[in-house]
């Protein structure tokens, strides 16, 4: 898909807060045989909180597993500054909040915290806002090693069913020569 300043339709259209159109786009490139990866779904889903696109949210959660939502981080400086609905729509569809991030959700909904819990969150909440200043946290975002870990115990599913059926081979990556630190290559091992 072409891009236009490094982003593609997709999320221009996501950034325009455009669940139709969004939604048309996703539709052509499927009929197009194009289909969307979940990892770039992940990645709109993500730009979508951090925008604060509820209805976007709302569209994009329903195709993408709980599984792989659940390797969305969150800070609490994000929970507290994104909608309600959206909170409520990745609690319904399976995310998993820390105790700290539901008790701001609590609170948006109107429950009362006891004055530790409050001290509590607002200490996380400025460590968030600090650590987001200084650019190491982006509030929203996929957690690149949970994804890895989720999308490979997928495949080795997926080939343990039945490896009989396969006639072509598959590529192995080595995850700790993926991560390595020299700057070789590593070659794929074909199976």
């Amino acid at each position: 898909m072409k891009e236009i300043r490094g982003k593609s339709a997709l999320d221009l259209a996501v950034e325009s807060g455009n669940h139709s159109s969004l939604s048309y786009l996703i539709k052509l490139c499927e009929d197009g045989g194009v289909p969307i990866s979940d990892e770039k779904r992940l990645n709109l889903l993500v730009l979508a909180i951090q925008l604060n696109q509820a209805h976007v949210v709302r569209n994009l959660i329903k195709d993408i597993d709980n599984e792989l939502i659940n390797t969305i981080d969150l800070s609490t400086l994000q929970v507290k500054n994104t909608n309600l609905s959206i909170l409520n729509d990745l609690r319904n569809n399976g995310y998993s909040f820390s105790s700290t991030a539901q008790a701001i959700i609590n609170k948006k909904e109107h429950f009362n915290l006891t004055y530790l819990e409050s001290i509590s969150c607002f200490i996380v909440v400025l460590f968030d806002y600090l650590l987001e200043m200084t650019k190491i946290n982006k509030g929203a975002d996929v957690n690149k090693h949970r994804l890895f870990n989720t999308m490979e115990s997928r495949k080795a599913a997926s080939c343990s069913m039945d490896s009989s059926s396969i006639d072509e081979p598959i590529e192995v990556i080595d995850f700790n020569a993926f991560f390595a630190e020299n700057d070789e290559t590593p070659q794929p091992i074909l199976v």
